[in-house]
């Protein structure tokens, strides 16, 4: 299911499956030829099954309204905390990786595909934090878009 714009029914959903899609559609696996059919590169949760690295997992961490949009309205203004997560073979691969995601996010505000046209505003870089362990590096990034219900 391809989704062009948020829906206030299902905010959660719709964000998690465009930056998906988008992310897919922009970012080269830099495996692709090596990786299973089984397999994704972007995923929208944590892997529940061995996975193949590198990975991108996206998932909206939490959601806040900020505001009511005026007297007798129902719409409303939300704060969407989105949790991207870069998993890499090694350090260089998670930081090209990650530098990639960011720059991919930071300009698809406006053309194709555009975040403000799916109703996601103000993209905003929250934090952006290194994870080492043994087996595999990550990077956490922390983005928080505005969404207005209509």
């Amino acid at each position: 299911m391809a989704v062009t714009e948020v829906s206030s029914s299902s905010i959660r959903a719709d964000t998690t499956i465009f930056l998906r899609d988008s992310i897919k559609g922009a970012i080269s696996d830099p495996i692709a030829a090596k990786r299973s059919a089984s397999s994704s590169f972007v995923m929208t949760s944590y892997p529940q099954r061995e996975a193949t690295y590198p990975l991108i997992t996206i998932k909206v961490k939490n959601m806040d309204q900020i505001q009511r949009m005026g007297m007798m309205s129902e719409e409303t203004s939300v704060n969407l905390l989105v949790e991207i997560r870069v998993w890499g073979r090694n350090v260089k691969e998670r930081d090209e990786l990650g530098d990639d995601v960011y720059q991919f996010l930071r300009t698809a505000q406006y053309g194709t595909p555009s975040t403000v046209d799916a109703n996601l505003h103000d993209f905003n870089l929250l934090s952006s934090v290194l994870v080492d362990e043994p087996d595999v590096k990550s990077l956490l990034m922390e983005i928080n878009y505005l969404y207005v219900s209509g």
